[in-house]
């Protein structure tokens, strides 16, 4: 399947063999495009290459593509995702020793569970409101006034499969830094989920840091809240992912 993806470099130095953060979008049903966008510039800004893709079961690219993510969490739609970044190295762009994953809501899920399915091949992982276990997700969509559970069909009902391609109960697998950042008024993505992401990893003995941000949603509406989350993740990213070139 072809994947389609914008690439953003820093501004100055050479394109090749940079550090590199792929950066898969939220949704999942939505898409990246050649809008600006602020999280993608500054990265770049402090001498990353930036990856967004839209991954099977991104939107804007017809019906049949959509429906291709169907309960695909944590298996294709992940592979698209890794494939991104094999083909940033194959064609020189990448150094393959130095590639994180960050993202937000779906994307967070994808950081976090791209440090689990390929622990080998990231360096970190920020996960920003994002899911990290999915079997709570969907039986808290459930509800006993319907029958229909459009997160059930988005991602599927099997509990025992949902449990496998939950974060949370994988954190013994996880061998990379893990920043989480979580609003405490998100109303998408629960807070639980960054709690459990948090409790898991420390029991684990895992490297995690994690930031409860007060009065904030799940879209870091508030200014303050937001420069602090941007801050955060530069100092995560110096100490996890140094850039060697001065900018």
């Amino acid at each position: 399947m072809l994947i389609e993806a914008y690439l953003t470099t820093p501004k100055t130095g050479p394109k090749k063999n940079l550090p590199t953060l792929m950066f898969p979008h939220g949704g999942p049903m939505a898409r990246d495009s050649r809008a600006f966008d602020y999280w993608a510039q500054f990265y770049a800004s402090r001498g990353y290459a930036v990856l967004q893709m839209n991954f099977r079961g991104s939107t804007g690219q017809g019906f049949e593509f959509r429906n291709s993510g169907l309960k695909k969490w944590g298996k294709e739609m992940q592979d698209d995702i890794e494939d991104g970044a094999l083909a940033l190295i194959e064609i020189g762009i990448t150094d393959p020793d130095k590639v994180c994953i960050v993202g937000a809501s779906y994307g967070g899920y994808a950081a976090l569970m791209g440090v689990t399915k390929t622990p080998d091949r990231y360096k970190c992982a920020i996960s920003i409101n994002g899911v990290s276990n999915v079997r709570d997700l969907v039986i808290d969509n459930r509800a006993f006034w319907r029958s229909y559970n459009i997160v059930e069909e988005m991602i599927g009902n099997d509990l025992q499969e949902l449990k496998a391609i939950s974060p949370a109960y994988r954190a013994t697998e996880i061998n990379d830094p893990a920043l989480l950042i979580h609003g405490e008024l998100d109303r998408q993505v629960d807070i639980k989920h960054s709690h459990q992401m948090r409790d898991t990893l420390e029991k684990a003995g895992k490297n995690v840091a994690f930031i409860e941000q007060p009065n904030e949603d799940h879209y870091l509406s508030n200014e303050t809240n937001r420069i602090a989350a941007f801050k955060a993740m530069d100092v995560f990213l110096k100490k996890n992912l140094p850039v060697e070139q001065s900018l």
